[in-house]
């Protein structure tokens, strides 16, 4: 009896198939990871964009309103002040990034491409606290700004 040896090149429909799946799978659970690691490192950088902007306006608010060079400098605060229990004189409300941009203590923020000077702003607490209000937009029709977590618009229209 003889034994007829085929020449077999390349691989059976089943192999294909098989390996299709095998890498259908690895997609199916790799890629959202990989997502959520991306959407984790923006989140990231946002929350170092928002620190830069709060020591700018720690800047700000000293030269400003708690120790002004000159009576010039006071009158352009916009915070408004009172007395806490201890006696000390405390400022207080919202500024615009806009404002802390053009005084110099900051450049231009951007975020993926995005512009964050026009719609964000800064809350200064009254026991001193300073937080950073970030919303980034191509343009004001932008459908999908990067916004920091608790922003809210009327905040904004507030500031001065």
């Amino acid at each position: 009896m003889r034994v007829i040896v085929k020449n077999k090149k390349g691989f059976t429909l089943v192999e294909l198939l098989a390996t299709i799946a095998i890498l259908a799978i690895l997609v199916v659970f790799v890629v959202p990871e990989v997502y959520g690691y991306l959407n984790q490192g923006y989140s990231s950088a946002l929350e170092l964009q928002e620190r830069e902007v709060v020591d700018a306006a720690v800047l700000y608010v000293e030269d400003y309103c708690k120790s002004p060079i000159n009576s010039q400098y006071k009158l352009s605060c916009n915070l408004d002040t009172k007395i806490n229990a201890s006696g000390f004189i405390v400022y207080y409300g919202n500024i615009k990034l806009s404002t802390i941009i053009s005084s110099g203590y900051i450049g231009n923020i951007s975020f993926r491409n995005k512009s964050c000077s026009e719609k964000s702003y800064i809350t200064v607490n009254d026991d001193g606290s300073i937080e950073a209000y970030l919303k980034c937009l191509n343009g004001d029709d932008d459908d999908s700004p990067y916004v920091s977590k608790n922003y809210s618009e009327e905040e904004f229209n507030a500031a001065n």
